[in-house]
């Protein structure tokens, strides 16, 4: 089974709104199973079909990662909501958010206030 098949029976409908770049980057990255473990992941961690399919490059990631990056997240007091609601922050160097919390904490934002803009 290709991964186009794999993509089309785990998301259904919102197979289409999964971008040709994602597609090529999972291909590349990811196995017809990897697919299918880090696709339960997202949807433990209260990601919709949707926002999966929309957030694609995610699904070549390493569910180890994922995992890595959203505690890492809720360390820096992000709720799960936010998180889900800004899936890609999933996918980027918890080093960089990491670093832009702490340039934001010196120029005296609140933590509560970056945790509520939570798109670091």
């Amino acid at each position: 089974m290709a991964i186009e098949s794999v993509l089309k029976e785990l998301l259904g409908k919102d197979f289409s709104k999964v971008s040709i770049f994602n597609l090529d980057f999972i291909k590349s990255s990811q196995n017809k199973d990897g697919i299918r473990i880090t696709f339960d992941y997202l949807q433990k961690l209260d990601l919709k079909t949707e926002k999966i399919a929309k957030n694609a490059q995610l699904l070549g990631r390493n569910p180890k990662t994922i995992q890595d990056h959203y505690d890492k997240l809720i360390d820096l007091e992000i709720s799960p909501q936010k998180i889900t609601k800004n899936a890609p922050l999933l996918g980027m160097n918890p080093n960089t958010i990491k670093d832009h919390y702490d340039k934001l904490i010196n120029l005296g934002i609140s933590s509560q206030k970056i945790a509520m803009y939570a798109c670091i």
